[in-house]
């Protein structure tokens, strides 16, 4: 139910907000073409998470792959990603992690992460300069 509760959410969100931003969804990441860079978004499951816990959670992992440079494939951080990071730390006040059951409002649900994640991409689109120098030990 964990599982299956969490990839309808996903599926749902695409389909409402984000397919029409432009992202594209492969399992739980959510990618968007930036012109010289991919940016990417993946919902990891909680390892705590149990099915005979009522509170279930997840993280909000944010990453950027350059076009240009080979990837990352089999990088274990955030695969496809030259940089990585959980959104809270890109984002003042995002919450580390997130909580949900059956009960969940998913809508309401759908709209704070959707907050989130454009304050990320916003950021991120600021300072993708320095985050390519970073990466390249600049």
């Amino acid at each position: 139910m964990i599982k299956e509760w969490l990839d309808q959410f996903l599926s749902e969100f695409h389909q409402s907000y984000l397919k029409e931003l432009g992202y594209k969804k492969a399992r739980r990441t959510f990618s968007r073409d930036m012109g010289s860079y991919w940016e990417r978004f993946n919902f990891q499951g909680s390892t705590s998470n149990y099915p005979d816990r009522d509170i279930w959670r997840f993280y909000l992992n944010v990453g950027v792959e350059f076009k240009d440079l080979e990837s990352r494939r089999y990088w274990s951080l955030f695969p496809h990603t030259h940089w990585s990071a959980r959104v809270d730390s890109v984002v003042r006040n995002a919450p580390s992690q997130y909580e949900y059951n059956s009960r969940t409002n998913r809508e309401v649900l759908m709209r704070e992460l959707l907050f989130y994640l454009q304050r990320a991409s916003e950021k991120i689109a600021r300072e993708s300069a320095d985050i390519r120098s970073h990466y390249l030990g600049g």
